[in-house]
């Protein structure tokens, strides 16, 4: 489903869970309000209505735990699992891939910053480690990164993924400029969680592309970043 603000998955990923995008538009049309804020972490948090846990991301493969004693931010940390209720989970990006994964039950939760070396050490078969379900009874929604097409990397980064699973050749493409390759961060997430027999939730976006909804890094460089959150509600 699409929304000029923000983007949800086209199904529920678990009882009670909701999961969405804040977009580029999201955050340009309050932008008065977000300089009057301290930061983007304020912002956002005062316009939910529940606790949130951010990350200090670093390209890592590290998942931590929420419990309700948890700080509001989890030093050098890519990804987050919780089986807490009305805590939400945020991921802040500007072409990396937002993972978010849910049990049916929506009981368990984990959201994920996945860039080429978090995924390449582990992180999405970290978080899945997680999870006390069966992986047939887990929902994963990839929101928007950057795609294949606008993302060229080295012969260096192509070697780690080949050389640590050989299948990793599927998600790249040989580029026209010498000794680079285009790699999807979608489709190598996908391949990985699909051998799990996980069910996955994807997008045609781009956020190189679609430069009206989207930060992008690699095009113009920039600082901002679009906010990916999840959480499951207790109405109790």
């Amino acid at each position: 489903m699409i929304h000029k603000l923000l983007i949800k998955p086209d199904q529920l990923l678990g009882n009670g869970v909701t999961s969405f995008m804040l977009t580029k538009a999201y955050f340009e049309r309050h932008s008065s309000e977000l300089r009057e804020s301290r930061s983007l972490e304020d912002f956002v948090g005062s316009k939910l209505g529940v606790p949130i846990v951010w990350l200090d991301q670093v390209h890592g493969s590290k998942v931590g735990s929420v419990h309700a004693s948890t700080e509001d931010l989890i030093d050098a940390c890519d990804g987050l699992y919780t089986e807490e209720e009305n805590i939400a989970l945020a991921i802040k990006t500007a072409d990396c891939l937002p993972l978010i994964l849910s049990s049916k039950e929506g009981t368990e939760l984990s959201a994920l910053h996945v860039g080429w070396k978090g995924l390449q050490k582990g992180i999405v078969e970290n978080a899945i480690l997680k999870f006390k379900c069966v992986t047939e009874n887990l929902v994963a929604w990839l929101a928007p990164c950057i795609s294949s097409e606008n993302y060229e990397v080295g012969e260096d980064v192509y070697t780690l993924f080949v050389n640590s699973d050989s299948q990793s050749i599927s998600s790249f493409i040989s580029s026209s400029n010498n000794g680079k390759w285009l790699f999807s961060l979608k489709q190598e997430c996908i391949r990985r969680l699909q051998r799990l027999g996980i069910e996955v939730i994807s997008n045609q976006f781009c956020t190189f592309k679609d430069e009206d909804l989207f930060y992008s890094y690699r095009k113009n460089t920039s600082l901002k970043r679009m906010v990916t959150l999840t959480w499951r509600k207790n109405e109790k």
